[in-house]
């Protein structure tokens, strides 16, 4: 229902809507008009757009005839920008992880810096899923591209089914080579974890990671608990809680690791990037990959 209001010898539509937290707020659709006649029948047709003012809290996707001198209302179509706000508070509600999040977020920019932010999710086809595709060519490898286009494919999904697309888009992966892992022999580990070149404080941290199975950034992200590291569903990659048993050893490490962490996290410097939460963590993968190879 739209309720007709007046304020200062213009007419208003009254659209009530419940926030999150159950507040009750309201849109106010202009109708502009000091006439009671003429307003009744906007607000008339204010009504039937109801559900869409309540969903988008807003009116600015609805052109009404009379905002543009007369002719008939329509849907004015939503952009790309637009729908995703909708679509990532919605995986916010569903708990998706804040990384999982900013991957999407990271596929849509670079989209829709290809086939620009104000194109209109309705007008978009498999040709500009090929822009994209063949600058990201360019520009990613292989496995990058497939990540950005499996997130792209589950948006575009979501566009679908809400209506936004009037037909769900063939998005094809790209091929890309599957490179076997890499496995270090026990020799090797006894070498890596007595060579000089690398420094102590890594040389352990290697063999803690072995000692225990934990992801790179478990060691870091897990909660400590006695001599047992916690593992909890935001962290683990299974989103299941695990207990890792550490032994003394183990467990001095990882305090150890956890004040580098802290001595370094902020910091403001040359390369402070290496001072964030993710640039720290890094440094331990680096150093493992230039010390294995």
């Amino acid at each position: 229902m739209a309720s007709l209001t007046k304020r200062r010898k213009q007419y208003y539509s009254r659209v009530t809507y419940y926030d999150e937290f159950g507040t009750q707020k309201f849109v106010a659709v202009p109708l502009r008009t000091t006439k009671k006649a003429d307003a009744e029948v906007r607000n008339k047709e204010v009504e039937s757009f109801t559900a869409t003012i309540q969903q988008d809290r807003a009116y600015k996707h609805i052109a009404f005839g009379w905002f543009s001198g007369g002719g008939r209302t329509k849907i004015v179509d939503k952009t790309i920008p637009e729908i995703f706000e909708e679509y990532i508070s919605i995986k916010r509600i569903d708990g998706v992880r804040e990384s999982t999040i900013e991957l999407n977020q990271l596929a849509i920019d670079s989209f829709t810096k290809q086939v620009g932010e104000n194109v209109a999710v309705s007008k978009v086809t498999e040709s500009h899923i090929d822009i994209w595709r063949q600058w990201s060519r360019m520009h990613h490898s292989p496995n990058t591209t497939n990540i950005y286009l499996a997130k792209l494919k589950t948006f575009f999904r979501f566009c679908y089914k809400k209506r936004y697309l009037k037909r769900e888009l063939d998005i094809v992966m790209v091929k890309a080579d599957v490179k076997p892992p890499m496995y270090l022999s026990d020799d090797k580990l006894k070498m890596l974890f007595s060579a000089d070149f690398i420094d102590i404080h890594f040389r352990k941290a290697f063999a803690f990671y072995v000692a225990t199975g934990c992801r790179l950034k478990e060691a870091f992200e897990g909660t400590i608990s006695g001599n047992w590291l916690v593992i909890t569903p935001d962290v683990a990659k299974a989103h299941k809680t695990r207990e890792i048993e550490l032994s003394s050893e183990a467990l001095t490490v990882l305090i150890e690791m956890r004040q580098r962490y802290d001595n370094r996290i902020g910091k403001s410097m040359h390369g402070s990037w290496s001072n964030t939460h993710d640039g720290i963590i890094d440094t331990y993968s680096k150093k493992f990959k230039k010390a294995a190879k």
